[in-house]
């Protein structure tokens, strides 16, 4: 009786082939969507850091006069090497007393599809680190003159003069030189080189297909917005325009 029994629960080799095969259906289903998910996963990290730079960027600008972190000039002026703002930031940086390090912090800190190598020159920093400045940029038009700066070495916006800031851009994500324009707002490029875009410095597209970048505004929300809503042609009436000039100071 205890042979018949064990003989009964045996597998055939057509039944154990069925069950192999409809577990590989149910992978091949079940992959796209995880691929989707992790996908979501890393622009909702990416959105949370850049959801750091909007609360930091408000906190400089209420414990300096409404002055928003500069966007230009050597430095601690840039926003990057700004030891007020870095540290409003939060992220972990190079530990050395000099400027320059604060550009370079922890990945964990920042987007995980911001993957561009640090230069050979910068190797000894180590890979655990990012530049704040190869992952995400200002933008920048028409400001104010810092007091003793010319136009070339430093200007920045008040916030408290800043119409409708829910709609104006403070930051977008890059792949070089932490700073931006609408004029770089076409994808081409990122299509073309992804993050390694060499000496270039343009936007990023690293979300949705290469459809899509974050954005913060000066209220220091987050938006992940499609290309065909940041580019701007050359027509003066271009819908898309005005977002890059906090004053609506448009001379373009």
């Amino acid at each position: 009786m205890k042979q018949k029994n064990q003989e009964r629960i045996r597998f055939t080799l057509i039944e154990l082939l069925i069950v192999i095969a409809i577990i590989a259906i149910l992978a091949s289903l079940l992959m796209p969507a995880l691929g989707s998910a992790r996908a979501k996963a890393r622009t909702l990290s990416c959105m949370n850091s850049m959801k750091t730079l909007g609360t930091a960027g408000i906190i400089y600008a209420n414990a300096n006069n409404d002055a928003w972190v500069p966007y230009s000039g050597g430095g601690d002026l840039l926003w990057y090497q700004n030891p007020e703002f870095v540290k409003n930031l939060g992220f972990k940086t190079y530990p050395s007393a000099g400027n320059w390090a604060l550009n370079y912090v922890r990945k964990n800190s920042i987007c995980p599809d911001s993957t561009r190598p640090l230069p050979d020159g910068d190797k000894w920093i180590g890979d655990q680190y990012q530049k704040l400045s190869y992952t995400y940029a200002d933008e920048y038009l028409n400001g104010e003159l810092l007091p003793g700066r010319t136009a070339d070495d430093g200007r920045y916006y008040r916030l408290n003069k800043i119409r409708a800031a829910s709609r104006k851009i403070a930051f977008t994500e890059t792949t070089n030189a932490g700073r931006n324009t609408m004029w770089k707002m076409s994808p081409e490029n990122f299509w073309a080189t992804g993050n390694d875009s060499g000496s270039d410095w343009g936007s990023a597209y690293r979300h949705n297909n290469n459809r899509t970048m974050n954005v913060t505004f000066f209220d220091g929300h987050v938006e992940n917005r499609d290309y065909t809503t940041l580019i701007v042609s050359g027509s003066y009436l271009n819908r898309n325009k005005m977002q890059y000039f906090p004053y609506d100071n448009c001379p373009y």
